[in-house]
């Protein structure tokens, strides 16, 4: 089961980078990070990893599927990077009254990731939910 749910993990992590192409919209969402004084402030401001995705109450470790491996690096001026197996992505990102917010500069990737209450991020795709932590 757990060989499975790892599989299953790979695959939606995958399929989401596809979907999330075609999910982008023009709307920014909340403040930008680069308004005045807001970035340095932001406790975005740093890089969020992957740790551990749960579907269907089964959790599995990142670390233990390679291909799975995802982070978002977000820098001062309001600019960001996301690293996946499939390579990086440039982006910018946003506050937001939920989390926070990356849109790609060059395609329609768009993530919402919500705050939890022990200070990560959390993005839910296809019912499948992926908590990434700072590092």
């Amino acid at each position: 089961m757990k060989k499975s749910l790892l599989v299953l993990f790979v695959i939606i992590i995958a399929a989401s980078c596809f979907v999330l192409t075609g999910c982008g919209g023009s709307d920014g969402g909340g403040s930008a990070a680069t308004d005045e004084g807001s970035a340095a402030v932001s406790k975005y401001v740093g890089t969020w990893k992957a740790t551990k995705g749960t579907f269907k109450d089964e959790e599995v470790n990142v670390d233990e599927v390679p291909e799975a491996a995802f982070s978002i690096e977000c820098k001062e001026d309001g600019t960001a990077t996301i690293a996946s197996a499939d390579g990086n992505e440039e982006a910018k990102w946003f506050d937001t009254d939920e989390g926070l917010r990356v849109q790609g500069t060059d395609s329609d990737t768009d993530l919402k990731l919500t705050d939890t209450e022990d200070g990560n991020l959390e993005f839910s795709v296809v019912g499948f939910h992926i908590i990434f932590e700072k590092q």
